[in-house]
């Protein structure tokens, strides 16, 4: 009974650990690219992730898109998935956490460990969310099944990587908006200032 008590005690511990570093860190870090692969990094040491992938969801084309890796390589996993293709686009389709330990059904998801190449025993994807809609999908491999405690952390962690994500998008938005007015301004301004100068020349 003690070490129950010990152990829900550390459990939670740990939960509180994951979410206040995570906060901490989506705090800090404002552009998009710096809130990926952030979150992705705390979220995979937490869970004890051996490998994860970041994908977000580009509307038009309806394709997931790599765009964070974590121990991942960049260079020969597949870079995009179709909305219902493969692990990540089927958790996308169905909006819902999605596990898989089957051996065979990860082999596309590699573990480089710089030693060796070794298929992750179990997978799970977890779909981002932001008010009912998907903006990503998070895909994390490990050796070991997720238990319970990992399973928590991912699901308090991920709404909050969907408000960065998202505020983070909005504030990249704004930036590249206010970098074009200036620049549209700067190119008013010199056009005044031509017409200006042939105007005295004309009087």
């Amino acid at each position: 009974h003690f070490r129950h008590v010990i152990e829900m005690l550390q459990n939670n511990y740990n939960r509180l650990t994951a979410y206040s570093e995570l906060m901490t860190a989506l705090n800090k870090h404002e552009s998009t690219e710096n809130v990926e692969q952030v979150s992705l990094q705390i979220l995979c040491l937490h869970m004890g992730a051996a490998v994860g992938a970041l994908y977000l969801l580009e509307n038009e084309s309806n394709v997931l898109r790599l765009v964070g890796g974590y121990a991942l390589n960049m260079t020969e996993d597949k870079l995009e998935y179709k909305v219902g293709e493969g692990i990540p686009g089927q958790c996308a389709a169905m909006k819902q956490n999605l596990e898989v330990n089957d051996i065979v059904a990860t082999k596309g998801f590699i573990i480089d460990t710089g030693l060796v190449r070794v298929a992750p025993t179990n997978v799970l994807a977890v779909p981002i969310l932001f008010q009912e809609n998907l903006i990503g999908v998070i895909v994390l491999g490990a050796m070991q099944p997720f238990d319970k405690l990992r399973l928590e952390i991912i699901k308090n962690s991920v709404p909050q990587i969907g408000v960065a994500i998202t505020n983070a998008m909005n504030m990249d938005s704004t930036r590249k908006l206010s970098i074009e007015i200036v620049s549209k301004n700067n190119e008013l301004n010199t056009k005044n200032a031509e017409l200006q100068k042939a105007y005295r020349v004309k009087s």
